[in-house]
């Protein structure tokens, strides 16, 4: 399995993918939009965990370019969790949903490493093979 991780806080994403290879888990790290669809356009990924607020284009984009792209790779989307109580503005609250991301979580704290792993394993186990974008 190989995960892309899309986090501009480099603590967090390293956190994720120590987790994750502790499971024999590959796994790239993208801290911004425009990387990640670099990583992206020569990479095959089983899932891409995204950050909604990372700079250059947003998680929600990379998202909307994923499904797009017909590849059927699983996404989860991470926010800050009071952040995103705080802004549940209309427009926000259906955005990720309608780039098809199955699941959104807000940001692990006490074992980012667990928690990654679970619902990776788990959104790849629904998936279909992904072929990666054009």
């Amino acid at each position: 399995m190989r995960v892309l991780i899309v986090e501009d806080e480099p603590y967090m994403a390293e956190a994720i993918r120590d987790g994750l290879r502790l499971e024999a888990i590959a796994a790239d790290i993208a801290g911004d939009g425009d990387t990640a669809l670099e990583l992206l356009s020569f990479n095959t990924y089983d899932i891409a965990v995204l950050d909604r607020d990372i700079p250059r284009p947003s998680g929600d984009e990379i998202a909307e370019r994923i499904v797009a792209s017909g590849s059927g790779m699983p996404i989860l989307m991470l926010t800050a969790g009071v952040r995103a109580r705080r802004r549940r503005l209309p427009h926000e609250a259906v955005r990720a949903p309608r780039a098809r991301a199955p699941s959104q979580s807000a940001r692990p704290q006490a074992c980012p490493q667990q928690a990654a792993c679970a619902r990776d394993r788990g959104l790849a186990a629904r998936s279909v093979p992904p072929r990666g974008l054009p």
